[in-house]
This record gives C-alpha cells, structure tokens and sequence, in this order.
C-alpha cells in the first residue's frame, strides 16, 4: 500500500539503505489514506460535505442528484461504491438543506420548512425519514 500511494519514506540518519531502516511518517500515511480516489470521496465523506445524513445521501443517490463510481479503496483495495466531487460541487450549487436554509435566515428549521411550504416551494420527493432539500432556484 505504501508503494501503491507514492508515501515518502524517511530513513534514520546513519543506517544502511536497506528498506528495514525505512520509516513513514504516520500523518502522511493518514492523509494519503484519506485523500480523495480519483476524483471521488467515501459517502460519509461527502454526507458530511453538503450537510446531510447517509439515508439522505443514499436517496440523492437513487434519484440521481449525486453520482456514485466505483473506486479502489486504498485501505482495503476492495472495490466500493465512492461519491464523485464534482457531483457534490455541482450538488452543493443547485440545492440547499432545510437546515443550512435555517441558519441563514436564522430561524429554526421547522418553522423554515413550514414557511417554505406556506410559499408553495416544494422540497425535493425524497423518503419521508431524510432530510428536506430545496432547489436553490426555487427559494431566490
């Protein structure tokens, strides 16, 4: 994995250059692990990114508002379901949380909602259990 992620090794000051006295540099190796895999992160990731919860980002999944790809994790090298960055930026410039709504009109997200529906804006038809998600353009 080391030699697959391009991590640089260090070497104690002294030692032969046998790859026994290599050492990583463990934060380089975290980030490494962490960073995004071509161009894609892991859903809890990018739930975490636009604000909502996984059930949430499941069903923008189904309904095609986020695109999924399949991509090595590097952890593991198991082939798994990963989220596009490019679908989150798109995402994040399209649609707004109920609760990101909320807090910037600094009111409380039920009774945004509530207002919102008052002025005939109506959320995204996902699942009843996820959170409420709004066309941008819809709000103005």
């Amino acid at each position: 994995m080391i030699l697959k992620l391009h991590t640089p090794l260090r070497r104690d000051v002294g030692c032969d250059s046998r790859f026994r006295a290599f050492r990583v540099h463990l934060p380089t190796l975290r980030e490494a692990i962490s960073c995004p895999v071509d161009g894609a992160v892991p859903p809890g990731t990018a739930a975490r990114m636009i604000g909502v919860d996984i059930r949430t980002l499941r069903a923008l999944i189904s309904r095609a508002c986020v695109e999924s790809v399949m991509a090595i994790e590097p952890q593991s090298g198991w082939l798994r379901w990963y989220i596009s960055e490019n679908s989150l930026e798109e995402f994040r410039r399209t649609y707004i949380t109920v609760t990101q709504l909320a807090a910037r009109t600094r009111r409380n997200s039920g009774a945004e909602a509530i207002i919102q529906a008052d002025r005939g804006i109506a959320p995204l038809p996902l699942h009843e259990r996820c959170q409420t998600i709004y066309r941008c353009a819809d709000i103005g």
